[in-house]
């Protein structure tokens, strides 16, 4: 069965074109949410100005591998009895201050952000002079060449600063060549730096470089005597950024608590999106199967079959997508530090396990979906199965069933939980999955729906003139579960759209929305939704290319080519409204709880705008996606289409 499922895809390939599409932005979302998990988890910071000293000595205590600094500085004295253990070459003591440039009307860039360091941090920088001399007495400075170029100063000038609320005016004494991290540098005396910060007694840190011929650990261990009795510690590889940076501890933490719930719904949106086009995929193959079945194929062959093309499908999507997706994920990250959501210094990491993580759970969703969508082409007897091809009537399973009250009774209990125990703008984190549930919920039993939604607008569509009105009212009757797998991802793009954007909407207008949280949200929002669009079109195309032979067989009939665009034109709009509707639906049942839950209003905040942009959006996206596949089948010749295997 799978050198049949290999010899199907040759023929199928615009059909596993639309699986393909559907895995391989699964596994992109996936793999980006893993290597945030991952940056989040390890919280690099390089070292840039202490780069060239392979140890440090800081205030702080390494436990169990972790360390946890203190944010007192060292005594100075403490430079000399480092500097004198055996397998030190040289201990420099770094001092660093903020400053805020001040215009005096030489193209000063007033307000800039300096950063001011004692000479000895040039030292360790590796940032020799290009110009000029080094500071060697109070009110002289030596600049990073860029920052320079950026102030407009040069070698000379005096520059006027703020630091700590006072001001002080030194002159340029000398340019420094640009090294790593000191774009925004400039270097004053050590014992300046040291009076700046009103300690002249004090460093923050001490960089120590060996003699030639003794590792870092040597060193480290060469320091235990003279640090004994001391709340210190030495510190090497990465953790000697956090003591350069300070500010960047626990600057990662969101990334694991976004990077967990956004890889979350993005799993539970995966499985939707792989199921519900797989399930139009297999529907169309109905006749397909049920021959094979005739001709002595067994179920689990059948069910080998799908599965194994799912699966090369399904490796081919993912491992395309690992790259991609690990560049997503760093596109995501610098988003994210540009915003202040994480500390800008904490660098990007993305190793082979969440990579193959997210392969794995895309590959696992994907033949989870195959298996479960082949059940009814698998287990169906072949005349049902026939039947089943022309014009599907049976949807309701007991395994359909169950889940589909699983779904319903986790999104009521998470909703009652959100209206009743949470309270504030906290209440999102159990509104969000919520909505996945009501959305899961609402597509396992969409046929069922749908069968009352067209009861009620099957009347007014027979009341439109001509016959568009009436051949799309007889067609969404006819072929209703195939109408409802057209609905699903109408409803899993509005309902999703609506309650994750209105959530951020209605904590902003409750005043409980955070800038952090805020764009947290929407960032997470976009990319879902973004994904949910992507399911909408990929399986609206699949589903009106799939009526080339229907179209053609009216043409011979006499209609015409605009009559049966007319008639696709109200099928979309008549599955677009039970789409909207379903996840307006989804919607309130996930937006009302959070509204009690945040200020005891039954209506989110934020309007009827962002709504009514939605619905228009998703509309149009239908309308678009069903008028041009249909469009460009009818540009072929019935007759050809008819003789097409």
């Amino acid at each position: 069965m799978f050198h049949l499922a290999l010899a199907t895809l040759r023929f199928r390939k615009g059909g596993f074109l639309a699986s393909f599409v559907a895995l391989f932005f699964g596994a992109l979302i996936l793999a980006a949410c893993g290597g945030l998990m991952e940056t989040g988890v390890r919280a690099d910071v390089p070292p840039q100005r202490f780069a060239a000293a392979p140890v440090v000595v800081a205030r702080g205590r390494s436990y169990d591998g972790e360390l946890v600094l203190a944010y007192d500085r060292l005594d100075a004295s403490l430079v000399t009895r480092i500097a004198a253990t055996p397998g030190v070459r040289r201990a420099l003591g770094d001092v660093s201050f903020p400053a805020t440039a001040l215009d005096e009307g030489r193209g000063t860039d007033p307000g800039a952000d300096l950063v001011g360091h004692g000479w000895s941090s040039a030292v360790l920088a590796a940032a020799p002079l290009a110009r000029g001399t080094e500071p060697r007495a109070a009110g002289q400075a030596a600049l990073d060449a860029r920052l320079a170029t950026r102030l407009g100063v040069d070698v000379g000038d005096r520059l006027r600063m703020t630091v700590s609320g006072a001001s002080l005016s030194v002159r340029v004494s000398g340019l420094v060549r640009p090294a790593t991290g000191t774009d925004t540098a400039l270097y004053v005396t050590d014992a300046q730096a040291r009076q700046v910060r009103g300690a002249p007694d004090r460093v923050d840190a001490i960089a120590v470089q060996p003699q030639p011929g003794v590792s870092a650990e040597e060193l480290k261990q060469s320091l235990a005597p003279a640090l004994r009795g001391l709340d210190v510690t030495a510190v090497t590889g990465e953790d000697r950024g956090t003591v350069e940076f300070p500010d960047s501890e626990g600057g990662a933490s969101p990334l694991i608590s976004m990077s967990a719930v956004f890889g979350g719904i993005a799993a539970m949106v995966a499985v939707f999106v792989v199921g519900s086009t797989l399930a139009v995929l297999i529907q169309q193959r109905m006749r397909e199967m049920a021959l094979l079945r005739a001709i002595g194929a067994l179920p689990g062959q059948i069910r080998r079959m799908v599965v194994g093309e799912t699966l090369v499908v399904g490796l081919g999507a993912t491992l395309l997508a690992l790259v991609p997706g690990r560049a997503a994920g760093e596109l995501m990250m610098r988003q994210l530090a540009e915003a202040g959501v994480v500390d800008d210094h904490i660098v990007y990491r993305a190793g082979w396990i969440p990579l193959a993580t997210a392969a794995g759970t895309a590959l696992l969703a994907a033949v989870a979906a195959a298996f479960i969508a082949s059940r009814r082409a698998a287990l169906a007897p072949p005349t049902a199965a026939l039947t089943e091809s022309t014009l599907a009537s049976r949807w309701l399973s007991a395994p359909r069933l169950v889940c589909a009250l699983l779904c319903f009774g986790g999104a009521a209990a998470l909703a009652f939980v959100t209206a009743t125990v949470m309270d504030g703008s906290v209440a999102s984190s159990t509104a969000g999955p919520a909505a996945m549930l009501w959305t899961g919920g609402v597509a396992l039993i969409a046929p069922g729906v749908t069968r009352v939604l067209l009861a009620v607008v099957r009347p007014p569509l027979r009341l439109l003139p001509g016959l568009a009105g009436r051949l799309a009212s007889d067609n969404a009757r006819a072929r209703r579960i195939r109408t409802a797998g057209a609905v699903t991802p109408v409803v899993l793009a509005t309902g999703l759209a609506t309650a994750l954007i209105y959530l951020q909407l209605s904590a902003d207008a409750g005043g409980g929305g955070e800038a952090t949280s805020a764009w947290i949200n929407y960032l997470l929002a976009g990319t879902i939704i973004g994904y949910a669009v992507i399911s909408l079109v990929n399986t609206l195309v699949v589903a009106a290319a799939e009526r080339r032979a229907e179209f053609a067989l009216q043409r011979l009939v006499g209609a015409t080519p605009g009559q049966i665009l007319r008639m696709v034109t109200v099928e979309a709009l008549l599955v677009a409204v039970m789409g909207i509707a379903l996840g307006s639906f989804v919607a309130l049942a996930t937006l009302v709880p959070f509204s009690l839950a945040l200020d005891g209003s039954w209506l989110p905040g934020g309007g009827l705008t962002v709504y009514g942009a939605i619905v228009g959006c998703v509309a149009a996206l239908t309308l678009l996606a069903t008028l041009l596949p249909a469009r460009l089948a009818l540009r072929t010749r019935p007759a050809e289409v008819l003789a097409m295997p």
